[in-house]
């Protein structure tokens, strides 16, 4: 999850920043890695159902966010390259995958690799708050504080005028040179569960 630099009052974020700053307190060389949205997401937890029983893809994102969605494989592959560039200790990289789309773009894709015409749906905040908060129900959870920091989140990463998921990979790969993967590429690799 990308951090701003200013506190936006999200605890999970807020949280982040205290760790790396208690890493760095002790001396070891820290450099932050920050994904944006992991595209692997959509074939797990609350994403999948729709997708694999639909067609739809149904994601918390207002129909013009720009979002560049990396998989796992590249956080892993830039995590490795860090390891290698100690000098660039007390650095934070906020790092997305090679294209930025919006989600008809990212469907259009996918539906292309998966071989499946596909649809999509921009769930609103308060819609996705409100099934994120059904499923929390009897699970020992504080599911109105969740639900709350959630809410808080996805509205800053939906209105933010930095445009927090939407990243210029270009001076990462600079400092840190993988070849990351497109959406297309990534998605012939994984299939559907139940598909």
């Amino acid at each position: 999850m990308p951090v701003p630099g200013v506190p936006q009052n999200i605890k999970a974020q807020d949280d982040r920043r205290e760790m790396r700053w208690l890493l760095r307190e002790t001396g070891v060389p820290v450099i932050s890695i920050e994904p944006v949205v992991y595209i692997d997401n959509l074939l797990e937890g609350w994403a999948l159902p729709p997708i694999r029983d639909r067609k739809t893809i149904v994601y918390c994102h207002k129909p013009d966010l720009k979002v560049s969605w990396i998989c796992h494989h590249d956080v892993a592959q830039l995590m490795m390259a860090a390891m290698h560039r100690p000098e660039l200790a007390g650095r934070n990289f906020a790092v997305g995958g090679p294209e930025t789309v919006q989600l008809h773009q990212l469907t259009e894709k996918l539906s292309r690799a998966w071989g499946k015409e596909l649809n999509y749906e921009c769930q609103t905040v308060p819609d996705f708050c409100d099934k994120i908060s059904k499923t929390m129900q009897g699970r020992g959870l504080d599911t109105e504080k969740i639900v709350s920091q959630m809410f808080k989140a996805y509205t800053y990463y939906n209105e933010a005028a930095d445009e927090p998921f939407n990243i210029d990979m270009g001076p990462v790969l600079e400092d840190l040179p993988v070849k990351l993967t497109p959406i297309e590429e990534w998605a012939k690799r994984r299939s559907v569960p139940g598909w």
